[in-house]
């Protein structure tokens, strides 16, 4: 998921989504089901929007299930809006919807899925804040929702909601997609990266440009305001915000443009950016954290302060993969039929444990959902995919 940074504590109400958010590095792998089977969802935390897609919009602090879904493939946490990739291509969303994000020619919010209009063929989606992502099995992108900052990468910006998916520019060769606050990213066949919005360069882009001196990549993840890429040599570069540290370069600073790798990390198979935090997943399966930790979000055993260098989360072994919200972090085990585990801010359930109580090292959320393969984290709540 992630959030655009007028987070719900700091605005009254808000991930990346990407992303958090995220995925796609969130995306936990092939599953060897049937396409026939019914592939449940389900969701918990905040829900003032209807994002959890249960009916309502009471804050649930164990899982509940996502109505109306089957054969799902994918999930994706935005700000307020959730999207989930069907088995056959198609595309449901569900939430907050002023800006259009749903998909769906409205403006209206939905308590319970409903069909992005027009698209079939997508493998893969992303929820950015207020807008979403959706890439085609030709390689293309289509894009929905806000565009006061050029996030949906089509050569102009608005203050007027785009209501139905557009195609951005001059992509058609892309294979992996992430949604930022305001910002998007595409991964190229050839391992290049594109991107487009606002944070990417130090004035807003609307049409996607390739980051330079960034080659052979495998990953993308992109967070509040910030943007990471996974290397084919295992190792981590990131680029945008910096505030917090998150982007792992040792130093706490203003925003950077050029991607720098991130010191002391190698051998990592997935990344995630959350709003202003960032994690890996080494091959190992254990994991490291960086960036803000005011919520615990790192998972390294305490609270507050930032880590500019990455570093272990506590007591996390044989996971297989990971995500990152607004202000806290998901993790899925290969241990025990796919446990989901959760850490960092709970104050409307986020974390799935049952209570409201901030975690600063992973926690088991009290799912029955097993063979998961897809968890994101937005903002204040989680979206998982069996």
């Amino acid at each position: 998921m992630r959030t655009h940074r007028i987070s719900r504590r700091r605005a009254g109400a808000i991930a990346l989504g990407t992303l958090l958010a995220l995925p796609v590095v969130a995306n936990a792998g092939a599953d060897p089901a049937a396409a026939n089977d019914i592939r449940p969802a389900v969701a918990f935390g905040f829900n003032n929007h209807g994002q959890l897609g249960d009916g309502t919009s009471i804050h649930r602090f164990v899982p509940v299930g996502v109505n109306n879904l089957v054969e799902t493939k994918q999930v994706s946490a935005g700000g307020f809006h959730s999207l989930a990739l069907l088995t056959n291509g198609t595309v449901r969303s569900w939430g907050w919807n002023e800006s259009g994000q749903l998909g769906d020619g409205t403006t209206t919010e939905r308590t319970v899925p409903g069909t992005v209009v027009g698209l079939s063929g997508v493998r893969a989606v992303a929820a950015g804040f207020a807008f979403s992502l959706a890439l085609l099995d030709n390689g293309k992108i289509m894009a929905w929702g806000a565009n006061d900052s050029g996030q949906l990468g089509i050569g102009t910006s608005s203050n007027d909601p785009v209501r139905l998916p557009v195609e951005v520019k001059g992509i058609s060769n892309a294979r992996a997609i992430s949604a930022g606050g305001a910002h998007g990213l595409a991964l190229l066949d050839d391992g290049k990266v594109m991107v487009w919005g606002i944070g990417v360069a130090p004035q807003v882009t609307a049409t996607p440009f390739q980051v330079a001196n960034l080659d052979h990549v495998r990953a993308v993840a992109a967070g509040d305001a910030h943007s990471l890429a996974l290397l084919e040599d295992g190792t981590v570069k990131a680029w945008g915000a910096n505030d917090r540290g998150q982007l792992g370069t040792g130093a706490i600073s203003g925003p950077t443009f050029t991607p720098a790798r991130v010191v002391n990390l190698d051998d990592v198979e997935a990344v995630a950016a959350g709003g202003a935090h960032s994690l890996a997943l080494l091959d190992n399966g254990t994991g490291r954290a960086w960036g803000d930790n005011l919520f615990g979000q790192l998972g390294i055993g305490s609270f507050g302060g930032q880590r500019s260098t990455p570093t272990r989360i506590v007591g996390l072994s044989h996971a297989r993969a990971i995500a990152a919200g607004d202000e806290h972090s998901l993790a899925l085990s290969a241990d025990d039929d796919d446990v989901i585990l959760s850490w960092g801010s709970d104050s409307f359930g986020g974390l799935g444990g049952g209570t409201l109580s901030q975690q600063d090292r992973p926690v088991t959320v009290q799912s029955s959902l097993t063979r998961v393969r897809s968890i994101d984290g937005g903002n204040d709540y989680s979206l998982a995919a069996g």
